[in-house]
């Protein structure tokens, strides 16, 4: 995670926590369904539990009337 400068809905710029994904790199998800899935389920970084993770992102996003279908077929 880093703390990144975002500038609000109402102007304000304030520092968020945000995770960044860098595609480019060699640790970056390339895994088949299985083993993403028994990440996602027994994960846990200095956040906490990936599952808990992904639930709140997703009620996150709902809550802004935002789905991210990716996400979403992950908790299937």
């Amino acid at each position: 995670p880093r703390l990144l400068p975002v500038r609000l809905d109402d102007g304000r710029r304030v520092r968020a926590l945000v995770f960044v994904a860098n595609r480019g790199h060699a640790s970056y998800d390339d895994l088949v369904d299985a083993e993403r899935l028994h990440r996602l389920a027994t994960g846990v970084g200095i956040a906490g539990a990936n599952r808990d993770y992904l639930f709140r992102t997703i009620e996150s996003l709902r809550r802004l009337r935002l789905r991210d279908h990716r996400m979403l077929e992950l908790l299937r």
